[in-house]
């Protein structure tokens, strides 16, 4: 049991392997991220952090061994991932001629129950930008 009550491990890679022709993104990583815990992936470029993160999500399968998040495989269960899990890309294009309003009700679409996009947009003081090109937002 960790220091927040809980031994639970929300996420887990066991003898993971991924390559990319001869490249080896991952090579037999074995993995596992507790609840209760902030995990850094750090490192270089070329180093498997887009591809761990990538498996994770479901996006791309592993050649080999076996992954868990929130107890499922997310190669099966990608849907139901997405509905619980929060990520955030490293960099995200859309269309220089799509519109912030545009943007999250397109985004909001992906959820079952999605919150109101207007209110939103009124809670976070975005009305000013809400009809602007999304590509003209600053990145930070």
């Amino acid at each position: 049991m960790n220091e927040h009550g809980t031994s639970e491990s929300v996420v887990e890679f066991d003898d993971v392997s991924k390559a990319y022709g001869q490249v080896k993104a991952l090579n037999r990583l074995t993995l596992q991220v507790r609840a209760g815990r902030v995990t850094a992936l750090l490192g270089p470029n070329g180093a498997g952090k887009t591809t761990l993160m990538e498996i994770m999500t479901g996006i791309r399968q592993a050649d080999s061994g076996r992954v868990r998040v929130l107890g499922m495989d997310p190669a099966r269960h990608r849907r139901q991932l997405a509905a619980r899990l929060g990520v955030q890309v490293q960099e995200f294009n859309l269309q220089s001629t799509v519109r912030v309003r545009e943007a999250l009700t397109f985004f909001a679409s992906l959820y079952n129950d999605p919150e109101n996009v207007d209110e939103l947009i009124d809670r976070f003081g975005l009305v000013a930008k809400a009809d602007a090109n999304f590509p003209t937002l600053s990145g930070g």
